[in-house]
């Protein structure tokens, strides 16, 4: 039996200044996975032993896509009142896929 898997996350942000009170921020990450499964059970094995061998093959797919938007207003009124105020809006995307494949050895 064998196994493989590939697995990446990232992760970016840019921010912008509009106004000296007010800036906007977006950030952004996406994730992806993929794996592999390869078996084989020969006759003499228990789980090949029913079917006088057994062989597979797997894969299946992750991926993930956020996005983030943000808006900060930050600002001081007469040196007395302070307000700060975010606002924000976030989009997440995810897909999965995967097939299997089982092969049989028929008896004699």
């Amino acid at each position: 039996m064998s196994w493989k898997s590939i697995n990446v996350f990232t992760s970016a942000f840019a921010e912008i200044k509009i106004l000296d009170c007010l800036k906007f921020r977006q950030n952004l990450g996406i994730s992806y996975s993929v794996n592999d499964r390869a078996s084989y059970y020969n006759r003499e094995t228990g789980e090949g032993k029913a079917s006088n061998g057994r062989a597979g093959k797997s894969d299946n797919f992750w991926q993930n896509l956020t996005a983030e938007s943000l808006v900060t207003f930050d600002k001081t009124f007469n040196k007395l009142h302070h307000l700060n105020v975010v606002a924000g809006f976030t989009y997440e995307k995810s897909d999965l896929g995967w097939k299997n494949n089982e092969c049989i050895q028929l008896p004699d």
